[in-house]
């Protein structure tokens, strides 16, 4: 009985020095600011994510502790341009954590944004890279299908009172029509949600389905138990299920979405259009690339086209419902006038059709642009840590950052620095005007 207690008390010693002295006193990032609650335990980080409340939490620490915050055992983050530059910048040595990127695969493959190595990201971004050029989001076949989709965008609202309340479930609508013609082109595989083709509004019926981020929520906190979970039988799943143990069954990607990518692929793979647009969509760029180097997979180029959709869609229509937003508010009610003024100048001075979509007439629009620019920088539509990994020590800001640690900069507290932006929680358009640009 005395040996049983003996090996148990010393289990337990065994135990707190690893989990509790060890992060908080003698860890290399033991100097590192920030409360000891983040410091001993990865479950406070993951119970801020659980609320919805990471990215607020974390910034909170950076008001409290500073530019350099500890919110983990093995997490730092960084609230700095210099930081920003090493971690993120050219040539950076920090790496994608495999284990958290990889969740996001679509059809088992990864993609561009999932990629480990980054001579494999780069050289799939070089493939697509021409797609988002100015010169070619703005050149005339694609700047007239986003100003067809603008106009269906305002007729729908003006002739639904119901849509029009519900402005997120329409900007959707935009987005998902835009961002499926971007990738698949003109010729068949482009959404028609805007003038209610029923079947393509349903392609989004999911994109607020809960289970889909309780999913996601499980695998990033705990990818072992996730696995595990996943593969019990119904028995235990409907046990683990009563007691909320039970991770969604639904993918971390829009589910609706990546049906709808796989099917379009399929049907329009073989499509040899010659429309002016066919060689703009992201799917005939890309089997281009692999009728020439056969660099990419059939599941490959399905994949990019997912993960395009679902990176365009709520980030479009998210960022244009908080510009919105932000000038319907009392306070800022003098900004709208002015971007119709400035819109008007350049119709107004304009020698064609009165359009204001070509790239030489969108340069002519400095406050629009200020507008689009101050939105992102408060509601950027990704605000939250995207975590890199350190493969061999590194100094940042002054401190000693170990191989293996995450690291990580967060937009929402970069894009709220009061030595880079005076009175930072205001919306000021003006700011990034010239002579007044921070």
């Amino acid at each position: 009985m005395s040996l049983t207690i003996s090996i148990v008390a010393t289990i337990s010693v065994t135990l707190f020095l690893y989990h509790v002295c060890w992060p908080l006193f003698f860890s290399p990032l033991a100097r590192i600011p920030g409360p000891k609650s983040f410091a001993f335990t990865k479950l406070k980080l993951a119970y801020e994510d659980y609320r919805g409340t990471r990215t607020r939490a974390i910034h909170r620490l950076h008001e409290e502790y500073g530019s350099v915050v500890r919110v983990g055992p093995n997490e730092i983050s960084f609230n700095s341009l210099m930081a920003l530059r090493k971690i993120y910048g050219a040539g950076s040595s920090f790496g994608r954590p495999e284990s958290f990127y990889r969740i996001f695969d679509v059809y088992g493959q990864p993609h561009m944004f999932t990629f480990y190595s980054s001579s494999e990201h780069s050289t799939r971004k070089k493939m697509m890279s021409r797609m988002y050029a100015k010169s070619t989001i703005l050149n005339r076949t694609v700047a007239n299908s986003i100003q067809s989709k603008v106009k269906q965008f305002l007729d729908l609202i003006e002739s639904d009172i119901q849509t029009a309340s519900h402005l997120a479930k329409s900007l959707h609508y935009y987005s998902l029509d835009n961002i499926t013609w971007m990738v698949f082109g003109g010729s068949g595989g482009a959404t028609a949600a805007l003038t209610g083709r029923s079947s393509d509004q349903e392609v989004l019926s999911d994109i607020h389905q809960p289970t889909a981020r309780k999913h996601s929520w499980f695998q990033i906190h705990f990818p072992r138990y996730t696995g595990w979970a996943m593969s019990c039988g119904s028995g235990l799943k409907s046990i683990l299920d009563l007691v909320g143990l039970l991770p969604g069954e639904k993918p971390v990607a829009y589910s609706g979405l990546q049906d709808y990518a796989l099917a379009t692929f399929k049907a329009h793979k073989g499509d040899t259009s010659t429309e002016p647009d066919s060689e703009g969509g992201l799917m005939r760029r890309l089997l281009n690339e692999q009728a020439n180097s056969d660099s990419i997979s059939d599941m490959g180029i399905a994949a990019e086209c997912a993960d395009h959709l679902d990176a365009g869609l709520k980030t479009t229509s998210d960022t244009l419902m908080f510009t919105l937003w932000a000038l319907s508010l009392p306070g800022n009610q003098q900004y709208p006038q002015r971007l119709a003024d400035e819109v008007d100048s350049v119709r107004d001075s304009s020698s064609n059709d009165g359009s204001v979509s070509s790239a030489d007439l969108c340069d002519r629009l400095p406050f629009l642009d200020a507008v689009i620019k101050e939105s992102l920088r408060l509601y950027a539509p990704i605000p939250s840590s995207q975590p890199r990994v350190s493969h061999s020590d590194e100094t940042i800001d002054g401190y000693l950052i170990p191989a293996g640690t995450i690291v990580s900069c967060q937009s929402y507290s970069l894009h709220r620095n009061p030595e880079v932006f005076h009175d930072p929680y205001k919306f000021n358009p003006d700011r990034w005007l010239a002579g007044e640009a921070e």
